[in-house]
């Protein structure tokens, strides 16, 4: 029965039930009354302080790191779910405690070294194709000890522009990884391509002159 206590007659062991108020029972089977002493305590908490709260739900859920409060947005890079203590509001959209707080965390800066990646390698091709056109203009007449100057120069700049394009490359498409920008990719396969281009000049020289 609801809200009874079930317990065992202490004379001839036959079931009583009585609510947990009750100063007194009397026994159905024996007859034999009771005082009694102990069923208050066995009353328990109320039903509402035996379930937990459930967490509040928002639009995203709950807040990774406040589970009782709503989700409101997600961060823009980790795309955790935020609530209003744990959202960064910055140019660049909404952001949890530790993207906003990282050194670097893509969006600008990493768009800004994909570009650089890509302008490198743009500015080495630029160079090979100023050192045709300069000995095209010649006619012949370039002498040995020019063509090796010319050519030092033109290897150190397009080395350079290759190695620190790669770099770039590199690090932009760390940094935009949950991003997912191909901008990083398309500025270290230009590069990659140009140093390649460079190692079969450097070994068509070199075959050429031995």
């Amino acid at each position: 029965m609801a809200g009874t206590i079930d317990f065992l007659c202490p004379r001839c062991r036959a079931s009583i039930q009585a609510p947990p108020s009750a100063s007194a029972v009397i026994c159905t089977a024996c007859r034999g009354q009771f005082e009694c002493l102990f069923l208050k305590g066995l009353e328990g908490p109320p039903p509402d302080a035996q379930r937990p709260a459930a967490p509040a739900m928002g639009r995203y859920g709950s807040c990774f790191s406040h589970p009782a409060n709503p989700a409101e947005r997600r961060c823009r890079q980790c795309f955790k779910p935020l609530c209003a203590v744990c959202r960064f509001e910055l140019p660049l959209g909404t952001y949890c405690p530790d993207c906003a707080s990282a050194p670097h965390g893509g969006g600008a800066g990493s768009t800004a070294k994909a570009v650089g990646s890509i302008v490198l390698a743009v500015a080495g091709a630029a160079t090979f194709g100023g050192f045709f056109v300069w000995a095209g203009t010649q006619g012949g007449q370039v002498s040995e000890k020019e063509a090796e100057v010319v050519g030092g120069l033109l290897t150190m700049v397009v080395l350079g522009c290759s190695v620190g394009g790669i770099a770039l490359g590199f690090v932009s498409k760390d940094e935009a990884r949950k991003a997912g920008s191909p901008l990083a990719v398309v500025g270290i396969v230009l590069n990659v391509g140009l140093l390649g281009l460079l190692m079969l000049l450097m070994i068509a020289g070199a075959a050429l002159g031995g």
